[in-house]
């Protein structure tokens, strides 16, 4: 390799980078180059970086095999960012200047226990540097629908939206393998998009703290722009039809990319529609593939409130999540046959209680079989917990005075009274007792844990004297039965769980691998 001359190159774009990125030098190091900076100020941020290399004839090389400190980078010294030459294929020969940038940072909000961009996407390449081809004109739009291929475009290709509606991608950009997504970043499911919702309770309560404060169009002479106080400011789009045709949806709907529940990635068009009396949402099942859309993104890194139980620390509300540690969805299964079918199949599932996402505080119902799956349910840093660990929770134990074994009696009341400390204050149903009539049936919740009543669902019919009261889609239990999956198998059929209801209080169990029943995570220690 012939000399090689880096320096720091700084444009009025990067003036500001210049404030906080000092130090700068490189070396090579074996067939790749290493630049090292460090980053000295801003102590309250976290920035992206950008390289580019330009040789003395005006080449311009981006390139695409670069690690180290290049995401998320917090204040510091001695970073690096190394540049696999070789694997590029590059062989570098002469004067080159580095242009080191710093990207420009997503603006984001926090929904419930989540981080979501505050505006939507416009990145013009996939996560591994590669191009995503831009297609201004209808024609182009639509070849790159008759070939199958990822495109973007801006609002009637003027570049001066993107600042409002970001770019819009048809769905192909979406599925490609490369990832439209930066690291960490999902796109959302149909279901993803109604948790937000719940999360205020009452729909247009919800979309009016979502929409941005102006571009809304009135409705029957009334306001239709929202109070965005929750920093998410949903703005008003237009989209590209198949066509290639800009669509303008004169402040009216505001519309967004997102997969199905499925786990198929089907694409669905997610819509907020603020031109009716009340706003309402829809979703376009299978949205066209042609169609242009913007893109809201979430970050797959989660908050749990937390609650210490003799040693370990336990998650202090039931599992609620879409998507596997990898970021995979998980299938919802709705139906009885489709949940018996994964039942069947051993195929992971999950849903809510009466498919009805009102009980999502209940948290989300699961099979073993997505409990038990090798791309991991619980996030990182968690695990589901295990029998042992349940048994742990135990608050109050017999002890005879003579040292013998306690008795049933004495052993079903120390299970009556744990479950009662580790019951929630709300969400129990009353209990009705022949002799002392109705009864409180919610508990003391003495240390925290708030154990919720979030029923279960069974894995096919039985007979109703063995499991009274479900229903036809298979749930029973809400309000009665707290049940949670363990991470400990009994046998090749059944797996261990513990169960809390006003008969037996705390206990252990074991049921077949098809059932839905909550999930408690545990942090790793």
């Amino acid at each position: 390799m012939k000399s090689l001359f880096l320096f720091l190159f700084v444009s009025a774009a990067t003036r500001l980078l210049s404030q906080t990125i000092e130090n700068v030098d490189f070396r090579a190091v074996g067939k790749t180059i290493v630049v090292s900076y460090d980053f000295l100020k801003r102590k309250d941020t976290t920035i992206n970086i950008e390289v580019y290399f330009k040789s003395d004839k005006g080449e311009v090389i981006t390139p695409k095999y670069l690690s180290g400190d290049l995401r998320n980078v917090h204040p510091g010294t001695s970073k690096q960012i190394i540049w696999d030459i070789l694997k590029e294929g590059f062989y570098l020969s002469g004067r080159f200047l580095v242009e080191i940038k710093e990207k420009r940072a997503y603006r984001t909000s926090i929904l419930g226990n989540q981080r979501w961009y505050a505006e939507n996407l416009y990145a013009a390449k996939f996560r591994n540097g590669d191009e995503i081809p831009e297609a201004k004109t209808a024609e182009q739009w639509k070849q790159a629908i008759l070939k199958q291929q990822p495109a973007w475009c801006y609002f009637n290709n003027d570049p001066s939206t993107e600042a409002t509606y970001g770019k819009l991608y048809n769905s192909f950009a979406l599925n490609d393998p490369r990832n439209i997504t930066p690291e960490g970043w999902l796109i959302p499911t149909v279901a993803e998009w109604e948790q937000v919702y719940s999360l205020y309770g009452d729909m247009n309560i919800a979309l009016n703290k979502l929409k941005s404060t102006k571009g809304w169009s009135p409705a029957m002479n009334k306001n239709s722009n929202g109070t965005n106080e929750s920093g998410f400011s949903a703005y008003p789009n237009g989209y590209r039809n198949e066509n290639g045709e800009f669509i303008n949806t004169e402040g009216k709907i505001a519309s967004f990319w997102c997969f199905d529940n499925d786990g198929s990635g089907n694409p669905s068009v997610h819509c907020m529609n603020g031109s009716q009396q009340e706003t309402l949402i829809f979703i376009e099942e299978m949205g066209d593939a042609g169609e242009g859309h913007p893109i809201r993104l979430f970050s797959n890194e989660m908050t749990f409130t937390e609650v210490y139980m003799m040693g370990n620390v336990w998650m202090k509300e039931n599992l609620n999540l879409f998507r596997f540690r990898n970021g995979d969805i998980i299938p919802e299964a709705k139906s009885a046959a489709e949940w018996k079918n994964a039942a069947a199949r051993g195929t992971p599932a999950w849903c809510y209680y009466n498919n009805d996402s009102k009980n999502s505080a209940f948290g989300k119902l699961y099979n073993w079989y997505a409990v038990n799956d090798k791309r991991g349910l619980a996030p990182q840093g968690w695990h589901v917990a295990s029998s042992e660990e349940w048994k742990s929770v135990k608050m109050v134990t017999y002890v005879n005075p003579s040292g013998n074994l306690q008795t049933v009696e004495q052993a079903n009341e120390m299970d009556k009274i744990n479950g009662n400390h580790l019951k929630s204050k709300t969400g129990w149903e009353p209990i009705y007792d022949p002799y002392r009539g109705k009864i409180d049936g919610n508990g003391q919740d003495t240390k925290g844990f708030s154990a919720l009543p979030g029923g279960s669902r069974l894995p096919k019919e039985y007979d109703k004297y063995d499991y009274p009261g479900y229903n036809d889609l298979l749930f029973q239990g809400i309000g009665m039965l707290g049940a949670w999956w363990t991470s400990s198998e009994k046998n090749s059929n059944e797996v261990y769980i513990y169960i809390i209801n006003w008969k037996l209080g705390l206990k252990l169990w074991s049921a077949s691998k098809g059932w839905g029943y909550s999930v408690r995570c545990v942090k790793d220690k």
